[in-house]
């Protein structure tokens, strides 16, 4: 399916995230600087398990420690949890630092940048477990749908696309706090490429003044909103 999504893929693979923003920066970045619109998409590793892998182990990134969580009292907490613990808010932190990079790119070209995560995970949050119930929620549906399926959405526009877009920025701004779901993010972006296609349906599309965030199921019976409106 590469060949018929996308005009042109790499073929390397990196250690970390942060490489890959460099290779392309190095390597791909200059035959950009055609007029033409296109989309370019990062596949990010994130904070994937294993976490101690998703971060360099320097001075810079490597800022949180055992030490770190000292204010948790749980008695259920090993060293080798809170360690877990440390090694994911590290990830998170090289993370932001990606984000900073990818924008580093862009910020002399017209560029609106969509960011987002595919799910979330559980780090002993609040209970004795790591990573994700592959579609098994805890018994507190509350707290597993917090930590699980609370994901980030933003949109990062550069200072020329703010510039020469007021409408759309004004649309992203009054957007901002809006419910809705990572499924509908083509038509975000058939709206922000301005694509006219069959396929758009405005009512699935955040920045649209008629958008309507519909029911958010959670395997297929668990009603987010419901769930979350109860606490």
């Amino acid at each position: 399916m590469a060949s018929a999504c996308y005009n042109d893929i790499n073929n390397d693979t990196f250690e970390f995230d942060g490489q890959l923003i460099e290779n392309y920066r190095l390597h791909h970045l200059q035959q950009d600087d055609n007029p033409n619109r296109k989309l370019i998409v990062f596949h990010l590793i994130g904070q994937h398990v294993s976490y101690e892998y998703r971060y360099p182990h320097d001075d810079v990134f490597s800022k949180f420690n055992i030490d770190s969580t000292s204010f948790r009292h749980e008695e259920w907490l090993t060293d080798k949890m809170r360690q877990e613990i440390a090694d994911y808010d590290n990830a998170t932190n090289y993370n932001d630092h990606v984000i900073h990079l990818m924008t580093q790119l862009y910020t002399n070209q017209s560029t609106v940048l969509v960011y987002l995560s595919d799910h979330g995970e559980e780090v002993y949050d609040y209970r004795p477990r790591s990573g994700r119930d592959d579609f098994k929620l805890g018994p507190d549906l509350h707290q597993s749908l917090r930590y699980q399926y609370n994901v980030p959405f933003f949109i990062w526009c550069s200072d020329k696309y703010i510039a020469t877009h007021p409408d759309i920025i004004r649309e992203i701004q009054q957007a901002t706090g809006r419910p809705m779901m990572i499924d509908n993010t083509c038509h975000v972006l058939f709206h922000l490429a301005g694509l006219f296609t069959p396929y758009y349906k405005a009512n699935r599309d955040v920045l649209s003044a008629t958008y309507r965030c519909p029911s958010r199921l959670v395997n297929d019976d668990v009603i987010y909103d419901d769930v979350m409106m109860e606490h």
